[in-house]
């Protein structure tokens, strides 16, 4: 089983709208033995725009984070499915192993990977990556990224298309100079489904599962 005593909280992020989601995502936690008493459900803000309410929702499970005092947090999307074979166990444990014996700022369980470098197995240094479904923030870093955040926002609400001012957009800034790291292979995925932003079916599922030799086009090793 994964070894959650890194993590101090886990929120999921949900649309009262979409109670099927919020099942899944409990489904998935329980799937993996998430602790009950680390897991924290947030009521997703809704816009007309849906990257603007996923970016508001993000920022608002950060602000709840640092009020809280909480060392660190996972924030997870309510379409996050875990892989929970025995090889995705083992890569989680060996990267928060890593990952608490690292000054780190965030740490992706999976993404949509474009640069990554190899620190040890299982462990990168990440540079380049799409797809907010599943990343942990340490507490130093909040505010670092709090500000991003309200920036992305400021952006969209200033008319900014979503694909240039998005929070998984305007974050790629923060990347190469901060201390980002991911598991690789992801320990996970975005479930194949109807977008909330996209508004049309959507599956991502081969953007968290590229080999290696096709990441290494865009500087990755």
């Amino acid at each position: 089983m994964i070894n959650w005593s890194l993590i101090d909280k886990i929120v999921y992020i949900n649309l009262a709208k979409r109670p099927d989601r919020k099942a899944e995502i409990i489904g998935e936690l329980k799937k993996v033995q998430a602790p009950e008493e680390k897991i924290i459900h947030f009521d997703a803000i809704e816009e007309e725009e849906g990257a603007l309410g996923c970016a508001k929702s993000h920022l608002n499970v950060l602000i709840m984070a640092q009020i809280n005092g909480w060392n660190n947090v996972l924030i997870l999307e309510d379409d996050m499915v875990f892989e929970n074979d025995e090889q995705s166990i083992e890569r989680a444990n060996v990267f928060l192993s890593e990952l608490a014996r690292t000054d780190w700022d965030v740490g992706f369980l999976s993404a949509s990977y474009y640069i990554i470098k190899k620190v040890k197995p299982a462990f990168y240094k990440v540079e380049f990556a799409f797809l907010a479904n599943s990343y942990l923030v340490n507490r130093p870093y909040y505010k670092t990224l709090m500000h991003n955040f309200s920036q992305a926002i400021y952006r969209m609400e200033q008319g900014e298309a979503r694909n240039k001012a998005g929070l998984d957009t305007n974050w790629l800034k923060l990347m190469e100079e901060g201390r980002w790291y991911g598991v690789y292979p992801c320990i996970g995925h975005q479930r194949p489904g109807l977008s909330d932003i996209e508004h049309v079916e959507m599956d991502r599922r081969q953007y968290f599962k590229r080999p290696i030799a096709e990441i290494k086009r865009y500087g990755s090793f």
